[in-house]
């Protein structure tokens, strides 16, 4: 299912696939559900410093953004609200135990950390919508990238590898300021090797 025809169906029609269509503990339905967090984290006017899909008990996907204490202090408290078929826990900040500005953004070079992945990524946020790029390291081909959103912390993409036709859904998150996890099925780390040193890195 694609985002547009998710969004086509109604509010009755969405339970239906969320809550009796998916196996949310297998991650089915997950790459709508971020769409959807990063969807609300680009709508809500606000600094979100960290954002989640969090699985909630009876097999729920809910949707966590975390903003400055005193922004969070005037949403909707927990769970009242809903976004384009989720259900909404706004975080205090300061929950996370991190300073918003601690980490900077997720916009640099960025190689998985065990080297065992052909992949380099380059971000840049300071673009809207952010700029996303990548090649194989062994031969220099350039990836296609598709289907960009995001904001400074957290970017979802696709990519194509155009020799082989190889298609991936990307979801990378800020972790600190050298750290990504790339989290659809699996939980992967990826490293920082430099920010954006010429400024060009998408071009």
């Amino acid at each position: 299912m694609t985002y547009d025809e998710w969004l086509a169906l109604s509010e009755s029609e969405r339970d239906v696939v969320h809550h009796q269509q998916w196996n949310v503990y297998d991650r089915e339905g997950y790459v709508i559900a971020m769409t959807a967090a990063v969807r609300l984290a680009e709508a809500c006017g606000l600094k979100v410093s960290h954002l989640e899909v969090g699985t909630f008990h009876g097999g729920e996907y809910v949707l966590h953004l975390a903003v400055p204490d005193d922004d969070c202090r005037a949403l909707p408290k927990h769970l009242e609200q809903r976004f384009e078929g989720f259900r909404v826990a706004w975080l205090p900040i300061s929950r996370f135990m991190m300073n918003s500005t601690e980490a900077g953004d997720i916009t640099g070079i960025w190689r998985h950390e065990d080297d065992d992945v052909d992949v380099e990524f380059v971000f840049d946020v300071s673009t809207a919508p952010p700029a996303v790029s990548g090649h194989c390291l062994s031969e220099g081909e350039p990836l296609l990238i598709s289907n960009v959103a995001g904001n400074d912390t957290v970017l979802l993409f696709s990519s194509t590898v155009p020799s082989t036709d190889h298609f991936a859904r990307h979801m990378f998150r800020l972790v600190d300021a050298d750290t990504c996890a790339q989290e659809i099925t699996l939980t992967e780390t990826w490293k920082r090797v430099a920010a954006d040193p010429d400024g060009d890195c998408c071009s």
